[in-house]
């Protein structure tokens, strides 16, 4: 997009071009408004080229406008001109931190006050469940106060998105700053920024980066198989306490990076004073915490398994024959998959596209039910005939828009029930019509919803707490449960919490909404399924699954999966396990506690259910995060 001085863009009036890649110097012309903003002309062939992805952008963008934080640049505003998006925000006239590291006019007391900033800009969007995937010294801008804002979180997921909408010359992230998984193509996660977060800190701190290279294919190469250069060689009055840090945030395996970009400073912090560092990995972090209250869970091992490390000299690579092609742009490699893959045991997976990245799935008894997180909507799915002839499976029988980022389903029998994290309410839907009828606001964000047969229960994980809700919407208790509550569940009697960073398993009697008892675990719990009398649970550290007798919890079975079980499901007969991190779903024989059947399913599958498709017909589907698809399985 052309814009020159005196152009007018709606109510914006272009002042100044201050360059290609930065933003134009605009005033605002609206009603009793002249204010200097910045406009960022977003034009990029790929929107051109792909008739989505305009509407993607749209999405992700008005969801970023209500992203509102002290230390995330904000978005006014943002339209289109002639078919070519642009964005309104505020105009930084402080310079990046990129300008800052380039002049070295500032202090080392200064360049930690920024880290700390960008740091709780990261972890507020992080517990919403938004990754930036670009993190370097460019996007953090500077106000005339020297505080530091966070700019373009989010938008590099709607160009580079799910349909590969990366152009030439244009790179997925930044080399300098790119996690190994992310140079290996994979599901990115929070550690996949507290990775670039790390790098940045390592630059702060020392003017260098931990690698270094004249290419982009060079630095993807080190970030897999290198380990960083001693911080202390470029910076020798630092404390060897920071270098145990930076290893931390540094690791290869996300799973040893720390939760958290303020436990990093925090960790930091401690080292420059001149103390020991606080560990800042989950699992020392995690064992400093207090104790829970209960009865340990202990199996034939008395230690914990250790994380299982993806091999650090594996480089991207076409590894299975449903991967068609190797694209590689600017230097980044991605392999691309096409869905219809088939299972180790020959099960045939049928692959039918959602809304973006679907979390989670409900059966109300005729039809499936998708939450698309980033779509901020709800897919309805007919299951008929899929036991038949297949005519009308899978077959989309309509989208629904819902409050932003929905991140739970629940159904009472009667309503479907969502609950939305941005927004943070849970809203009734009408599984007939899909149309949404009462939103009732919500005093946490909430991350997952059950049932009891009387009422509603949110577990909230940022909280640490849960709370009961009746149908019309009044708050009827808020139970704090732990740390880190990450699914809930109605056994008949008693709700179950398993609490992620307490590795607790908290008891709840919901009928007088209080905490009846705390079982403490040895590992972290990440998932949940009920079998009647048993309560299995997957531990994300260890990639187990843990069969507990709640009466006798001092013996459980374990079931190494060799990966972390993001979703567990009981059919009745059967227990099935997700391992995204693996794209496989088990089956396991709750009887022998053994695996039974192995199925391959691309695009990450973050929940999975059984559903009847008719009579002798039941089929498993699973929702894959980054494939915006859903995925089904025949049992035989």
């Amino acid at each position: 997009m052309d814009l020159t001085p005196g152009q007018t863009i709606g109510q914006y009036r272009i002042v100044q071009k201050i360059g290609e890649a930065r933003p134009q110097d605009l005033d605002d012309d609206g009603p009793g408004n002249r204010r200097l903003v910045g406009l960022v002309d977003r034009a990029h062939s790929a929107f051109a080229e792909y008739t989505d992805a305009l509407d993607r952008f749209r999405r992700e963008l008005d969801m970023i406008t209500r992203l509102e934080h002290p230390h995330i640049l904000p978005v006014y505003d943002y339209g289109e001109i002639d078919g070519n998006p642009y964005i309104v925000m505020r105009y930084m006239t402080g310079g990046s931190l990129q300008d800052r590291l380039q002049s070295g006019e500032w202090t080392r007391s200064e360049g930690l006050r920024l880290l700390d900033q960008v740091a709780l800009a990261l972890d507020f969007a992080h517990d919403r469940g938004i990754i930036h995937r670009d993190l370097k010294p460019g996007n953090v801008l500077v106000d005339d106060a020297g505080n530091a804002y966070l700019a373009d979180f989010g938008l590099a997921k709607s160009i580079s998105g799910t349909q590969d909408l990366t152009a030439t010359g244009s790179t997925l992230g930044s080399p300098a700053y790119m996690s190994p998984e992310q140079a290996r193509g994979e599901k990115l996660t929070r550690q996949s920024d507290i990775y670039a977060f790390a790098v940045l800190v390592y630059r702060v701190l020392s003017g260098r980066l931990p690698f270094e290279s004249d290419t982009a294919w060079g630095f993807i190469t080190a970030h897999l198989s290198e380990e960083p250069a001693p911080i202390r060689r470029f910076a020798p009055d630092l404390p060897p306490a920071v270098e145990s840090v930076l290893a931390d945030g540094l690791a290869k395996d996300p799973l040893a990076r720390p939760d958290r970009a303020t436990d990093l400073m925090a960790s930091l912090h401690a080292g420059l004073s001149g103390g020991a560092a606080i560990p800042a990995s989950p699992s020392a972090s995690r064992a400093s915490q207090a104790a829970v209250s209960g009865s340990a869970v202990s199996g034939s091992r008395a230690v914990p398994a250790p994380r299982r490390r993806a091999p650090a000299w594996r480089l991207p690579a076409i590894v299975a024959a449903g991967a068609v092609a190797l694209l590689v742009f600017g230097g980044i490699a991605a392999v691309v998959l096409y869905f219809g893959a088939t299972s180790l045991r020959g099960d045939t997976v049928t692959t039918f596209p959602v809304g973006d990245e679907p979390r989670a799935l409900l059966f109300d008894g005729d039809s499936l039910w998708v939450a698309n997180f980033f779509g901020n909507s709800l897919t309805k799915l007919s299951v008929s005939g899929c036991g038949t002839s297949g005519e009308g499976c899978g077959e989309n029988l309509g989208t629904f828009d819902v409050d932003d980022l929905p991140v739970a389903l629940a159904f009472d029998g009667e309503t479907l029930w969502v609950a939305s994290s941005l927004e943070q309410t849970v809203s009734a839907v009408n599984p007939g019509s899909g149309e949404v009828g009462a939103r009732h606001l919500l005093p946490h964000v909430p991350s997952a919803l059950a049932w009891d047969g009387q009422s509603l229960w949110s577990a909230n994980a940022i909280d640490g707490s849960v709370t009961q809700i009746a149908r019309d919407g009044r708050i009827l208790a808020d139970i704090d449960v732990g740390l880190a509550p990450a699914a809930i569940a109605f056994d008949g009697t008693s709700l179950w919490v398993i609490d992620q960073e307490g590795r607790s398993l908290v008891r709840i009697d919901p009928d007088g909404a209080q905490v009846q008892e705390s079982i403490a675990l040895d590992s972290e719990p990440i998932s949940m399924a009920l079998d009647g009398s048993d309560l299995w649970i997957g531990l994300g550290d260890t990639g187990e699954v843990i069969q507990l007798d709640p009466e006798n919890p001092t013996a459980p079975r374990r079931i190494d999966l060799g990966s972390s079980p993001a979703a567990l499901f009981f059919d009745g007969d059967q227990l099935w396990a997700a391992a995204p991190g693996a794209g496989e779903v088990y089956r396991i024989d709750p009887v022998t506690a053994e695996i039974v059947d192995t199925i391959a399913i691309d695009g990450y599958p973050v929940a999975l259910l059984t559903a009847s498709c008719g009579p002798d017909c039941r089929a498993l589907w699973t929702a894959n995060q980054t494939g915006d698809s859903v995925s089904r399985v025949s049992i035989e």
